[in-house]
């Protein structure tokens, strides 16, 4: 049981999300060790768009059961962001580069400069996902209910 200081008590974890934060977990761990053998393209989309989909949806299932729903996506969503920021910082942009195989016209490279506005994107990105997600259960859940 995790203790839910947001809605009063104490809330238990579906199997659902027992599975989608032991996913998000092992995603994080494969994508430490095979980090060095990444090209640009894998690394958005094993370290950044996955673990955000992810996250997305373990948020939103644990607000749809939350009385504060906003201050649970908000707070969630700036942890996401931290973890998310804390990858970029360790990892090793240079070795990502020269794994990705180019043509001699095109010439991808990745941002090392990390602004407010990057960080504000990322946090922009999870608030919406979460936040849709929760929607969607919400909807769903007044239709089952007959409240639609």
């Amino acid at each position: 049981m995790i203790k839910n200081i947001v809605s009063g008590g104490t809330m238990k974890l579906s199997k659902f999300e027992y599975m989608l934060l032991l996913l998000i977990t092992t995603e994080f761990i494969l994508c430490f060790l095979f980090i060095n053998h990444l090209t640009i393209f894998q690394y958005m989309i094993f370290v950044q768009i996955i673990p955000s989909i992810l996250s997305a949806f373990f948020i939103g299932r644990i607000a749809a059961r939350s009385r504060f729903k906003w201050l649970v996506i908000l707070t969630s969503s700036i942890v996401f962001v931290i973890v998310i920021i804390s990858i970029l910082n360790v990892t090793p942009i240079s070795t990502i580069e020269n794994n990705t195989v180019q043509s001699k016209t095109s010439v991808i490279l990745f941002n090392r400069n990390m602004k407010i506005g990057t960080y504000f994107g990322l946090f922009f990105q999870e608030f919406l996902l979460s936040t849709f997600v929760l929607m969607i259960i919400t909807l769903f859940n007044r239709i089952k209910s007959g409240k639609f």
